[in-house]
C-alpha cells in the first residue's frame, strides 16, 4: 500500500488527473519499466504506439496530448 500512497501524493502534487495504476512485480517486468512515471499512449485496438518515460510539468502533459491527437 505504500506505493499507492506515493502515487497518489505524486498525482496530487503534479496535478495529474486521469487515471493511474500500480503495476506488478510481473507487469513491470514484461514491460520493461524501468522508471516513474510512465505513459504508455494507447491506440483504438490498445496497442502501445507511444512511450513516454518521466513527468516535466512544463513539457510532460503537452508532450502526452501531441501523441494523442498523432494518432487520431
Amino acid at each position: 500500500m505504500k506505493n499507492l500512497r506515493s502515487i497518489r501524493v505524486y498525482t496530487d502534487k503534479n496535478g495529474i488527473n486521469y487515471p493511474t495504476l500500480c503495476a506488478t512485480e510481473e507487469i513491470i517486468k514484461a514491460y520493461r519499466i524501468d522508471s516513474y512515471p510512465i505513459f504508455f499512449i494507447l491506440d483504438e485496438n490498445r496497442t502501445i504506439r507511444k512511450v513516454l518515460r518521466g513527468y516535466s510539468e512544463e513539457s510532460s502533459g503537452k508532450e502526452i496530448l501531441e501523441m494523442i491527437e498523432e494518432l487520431l
